[in-house]
């Protein structure tokens, strides 16, 4: 009986090892191929590296089928496929990964590799959010204040925009979270389906360009609030931060210093050698459809009233004020009609 009971004890510990076993070896699957595959990316022996992500993804590998996911939506290590960028992406997603919810709703929001379908784009983002993934909750914002998957819900788009940013910032992530702080600030700015409060704008425009914000909008938004305040220096500090966003072709900030150095406002005096440099960069961007085309077209006045004056670091030169004028009452300004109608 003792002999009996021993083999059944032996029976079921070597069941229970054969078990565990079986269990690990299930949870580490294609692991070891997902290694090798971002190892031959290193080593940008990438036809390996596709077969090895391939065999690790076969194998159930989740990371792996959001790799490939990656890989076919871009275009620096196979060309680009947006079917099959959408294809591992969504057998991903399937697979149970929450990473690839995001990418996923982005093909279906716009359309990239299948058919568009926001309903689906809005549940992709929505669940990666309730499941923690920060980088839906800007996602969700966007839906929320763009209005163009659901109804527009500027309070859900703060609230959205407000989690991610302040996510952001636990996981150090200072460059995105100076995007949402931005966006924060805009929607206060703008009054935009909410009430109108320039005094948080201000809070989150500064958070943002403390943050080394990408955007130009926050700092040439503060330094009109200045500005507006005749609070001139500050106004200087926050336009000249903006005019070096965009690799310095923001066409609003470069004309805002313009006319700071035209002015002399927050400076010594008047320095229309600076003024001009800062204006002729705004009329550099000139096209027919810019955004900021007004602004172009005061910039070319302004360079000719320069040269018409005269002074402050510029030698009076009329032929050169009527060619800017021209070019700027060709474009329907009055004051540069106004001007060359004194010279000719």
């Amino acid at each position: 009986m003792m002999n009996i009971l021993k083999r059944s004890g032996i029976l079921c510990i070597t069941l229970l090892i054969l078990l565990f076993s079986s269990v690990a070896i299930a949870n580490t699957n294609g692991f070891e191929e997902y290694d090798a595959g971002i190892r031959y990316i290193t080593d940008k022996e990438y036809t390996l590296a596709i077969k090895y992500l391939k065999l690790s993804a076969e194998k159930g590998n989740v990371k792996a089928m959001k790799m490939l996911g990656s890989i076919y939506e871009k275009s620096t290590i196979v060309p680009q496929n947006l079917e099959e960028s959408f294809r591992w992406y969504k057998k991903a997603v399937d697979a149970g990964s929450l990473e690839a919810l995001v990418p996923l709703g982005v093909r279906y929001e716009l359309g990239l590799g299948t058919q568009e379908n926001k309903k689906l784009a809005f549940q992709a983002y929505k669940k990666a959010a309730d499941n923690g993934i920060v980088e839906a909750y800007s996602r969700l914002g966007y839906v929320y204040l763009d209005g163009d998957i659901i109804n527009k819900d500027a309070q859900e788009a703060l609230k959205w925009f407000t989690k991610a940013y302040e996510a952001k910032i636990k996981n150090n992530d200072k460059d995105n979270a100076s995007d949402d702080s931005a966006i924060i600030g805009s929607i206060y700015y703008y009054g935009d389906g909410i009430p109108k409060d320039i005094v948080k704008a201000m809070k989150w425009y500064k958070i943002s360009v403390d943050l080394d914000a990408f955007s130009p909008l926050p700092s040439y938004n503060l330094g009109n609030f200045y500005y507006e305040r005749k609070e001139y220096k500050e106004a200087l500090k926050y336009y000249r931060i903006s005019s070096k966003k965009l690799d310095g072709k923001y066409v609003p900030a470069n004309v805002a210093m313009g006319d700071m150095y035209f002015w002399g406002r927050g400076l010594e005096g008047p320095d229309h050698l600076i003024a001009s440099k800062y204006y002729q960069k705004a009329v550099e961007q000139y096209s027919a459809t810019h955004v900021h085309k007004k602004y172009i077209i005061d910039a070319m006045c302004q360079l000719g009233l320069i040269y018409y004056i005269g002074g402050y670091g510029i030698e009076e030169n009329i032929d050169t004020a009527k060619i800017w004028l021209r070019r700027a009452s060709s474009l329907g300004d009055s004051t540069a009609k106004e001007l060359l109608s004194t010279l000719e």
